[in-house]
């Protein structure tokens, strides 16, 4: 949309179409994360009412570039799990009592060099590889293979160097443990590591002097980490490792939701599809065409499982009146959508009519 943007918040779940739940039209030059974290605010407090809990939320890059206190700590505030891509300028190494924090994940501070960045691939889904009458195509496919392929190769030599994490999912404060005391390496600094049984099958890692320090995770048994280190970057799975591939794809749902808007046999929102202008209106024009996607789905969703015909919940997400649906009565009169399916039982009877 011509010098608007939205914010919208879509299903990503196997046995639901990808509605979209919740959106917000801002000026373009506006920053999404308060947006998301209003949005948010508000699917959370209905969920609540619903006795569901915030889930799992993806992200791109706008979002988890922004400053923690506007974003990432609000959501996960919320019980919102994060999963997102990472800004190229946001990817540092931090340090923590001897922890290092690549791209949000927590390492042995003895972790070599050489493994300590990973280029991030221009694909996120690879796909299937073209057929061969398509060299163009294919040589594009096979460059991004290529990048996948040093992209793990990379992050399996990690794992050797991955703490543990005892408690937390990737933000908040979280306990790690070095990961020689659970047999994953072993480590001169923990001596008795030397003497495992496996260890000739076993990584030897070599912390450098001048990141061992005195209380440090080096010397503990386990680190207790705050939740504003490295907050713009930790998440449950290190970033751009097979996990992390493996939940972030499912975003993909989240972008076939705005194709489908958008495409001209659709709905067709884009630049110049209403002749309106101010927040207001393109707001109430965006929302229609989101509700009109919705329907669409529903329509070919119960057409496909007409058992679900019955289901309203799977579908309403609940009682149509805790969203503030509203209709006319047959008076002409504004009605919860619950009062005009289900009126007040008859004074004298105690039943409905």
């Amino acid at each position: 949309m011509f010098g608007y943007r939205a914010t919208t918040y879509t299903t990503v779940r196997k046995d639901v179409p990808a509605f979209i739940e919740a959106v917000e039209v801002r000026p373009a030059n506006e920053h999404g994360a308060e947006a998301s974290v209003r949005l948010a605010r508000w699917l959370h407090s209905r969920l609540t009412d619903l006795g569901r809990a915030f889930g799992q939320v993806f992200a791109d890059r706008e979002y988890s570039y922004s400053n923690p206190d506007n974003w990432h700590h609000p959501m996960r505030a919320l019980g919102a799990e994060l999963v997102f891509d990472l800004n190229a300028n946001a990817r540092t190494i931090v340090y923590y009592r001897g922890i290092m924090f690549v791209d949000g994940t927590a390492y042995c501070p003895g972790m070599p060099e050489e493994l300590r960045y990973v280029a991030r691939p221009r694909r996120i889904v690879l796909g299937d590889r073209p057929p061969e009458d398509e060299p163009e195509q294919v040589a594009a496919w096979e460059a991004a293979r290529r990048e996948f392929d040093l992209a793990r190769e990379i992050m399996q030599a990690r794992e050797p160097y991955e703490l543990v994490r005892n408690a937390g999912n990737g933000a908040g404060k979280e306990r790690y443990i070095c990961q020689a005391l659970r047999g994953h390496a072993i480590c001169p600094l923990r001596a008795f590591t030397l003497q495992s049984p496996n260890a000739e099958f076993l990584t030897l890692v070599t912390p450098p002097p001048d990141l061992v320090v005195a209380n440090g995770i080096c010397v503990q048994k386990s680190i207790v980490v705050p939740a504003g280190v490295d907050a713009k970057n930790r998440q449950r799975h290190p970033y751009l490792s097979q996990r992390w591939f493996n939940e972030y794809r499912k975003r993909s749902t989240v972008e076939r939701s705005y194709a489908s808007i958008k495409h001209p046999a659709n709905e067709d929102v884009g630049r110049g599809w209403v002749e309106l202008f101010g927040l207001l209106k393109v707001s109430f024009m965006f929302a229609i065409g989101a509700m009109s996607q919705n329907l669409r789905l529903v329509i070919r969703y119960l057409a496909d499982h007409p058992e679900a015909l019955d289901e309203s919940d799977l579908i309403m997400r609940g009682p149509a009146a805790s969203f503030g649906h509203e209709e006319l009565n047959e008076a002409g009169e504004i009605e919860l959508y619950d009062e005009l399916v289900n009126p007040d039982p008859d004074p004298d009877t105690g039943t409905n009519d």
